[in-house]
């Protein structure tokens, strides 16, 4: 598993514009749990699909915990319990307790349509 890095999580940790404040970052998150089914390849290449709930969300992602390493970038499928599939990549992967990861993913940008939180235009 790679070291989680700053631009991982779209922060600047380390700044010297006084207009931007630490830890911003792109869009809003808000913390829901909703039902979540997660399917991939973990990073050794074993299928998996696992059900989840996320911790928060956005408009372009969220975060869940599973039991397994990720690699950054790699490609996911989220499907709501409605059946609504989203394409989605792994945007980081950090261990949180023994086997448990904390995963923050970014939905596909063409195909948010559906997703629970959406821009207001």
């Amino acid at each position: 598993m790679s070291q989680l890095k700053s631009e991982d999580l779209d922060v600047d940790l380390f700044t010297v514009d006084s207009q931007v404040r630490i830890g911003q970052r792109k869009s809003r998150r808000v913390k829901l749990k909703i039902d979540l089914t997660v399917t991939g390849y973990d990073q050794y290449g074993t299928p998996f699909t696992d059900h989840v709930q996320t911790e928060n969300v956005s408009k372009d992602g969220g975060c869940v915990l599973l039991d397994r390493d990720l690699r950054r970038n790699q490609s996911l499928r989220i499907e709501a319990n409605r059946g609504i599939k989203f394409p989605a990549r792994v945007r980081w992967c950090v261990q949180i307790d023994g086997i448990l990861r904390r995963v923050g993913f970014q939905l596909n940008p063409t195909a948010k349509s559906g997703w629970v939180i959406s821009d207001h235009n």
